[in-house]
């Protein structure tokens, strides 16, 4: 399997976990859930229609499930959907890097302290919701 099949074999199963999410989401009412879950599939979907911004945002909701979890928010699960979204990036990252290590390095931290901090502003939302 060439690279850019597995690329796009990333994108589908980043897709469908967040597919899976939204599902689950909607059930339990989880609505912040689903609005990273869309986002991770809107991250997908720019990142096939290559856009390299839809990578990053695909990145950063990646890391904002695991996050969300290590905040107590959330199940273990949330590592796998993490996992899922995180592929895309880890399978172009090498040929972004090929035009600029540096701007991949930083493009990958921003992307994921964006996400670190969307899971640590729902968390502080979250708990003043509840402490009333």
């Amino acid at each position: 399997m060439t690279v850019s099949r597995r690329f796009t074999a990333s994108l589908y199963v980043a897709q469908l976990v967040a597919l899976a999410t939204i599902v689950r989401s909607v059930v339990f009412e989880r609505w912040v859930t689903v609005l990273a879950s869309v986002l991770l599939i809107a991250g997908a979907q720019a990142a096939a229609r290559h856009r390299t911004w839809g990578v990053g945002l695909a990145l950063a909701m990646a890391v904002a499930f695991p996050a969300a979890h290590l905040l107590g928010m959330a199940p273990s699960w949330f590592w796998l959907v993490g996992v899922a979204g995180a592929l895309p990036f880890a399978l172009s990252s090498r040929w972004m890097a090929s035009f600029d290590k540096g701007a991949t390095l930083l493009f990958a931290a921003v992307a994921a302290a964006a996400g670190v901090a969307c899971a640590m502003a729902w968390h502080e939302i979250y708990l003043s919701m509840f402490a009333r």
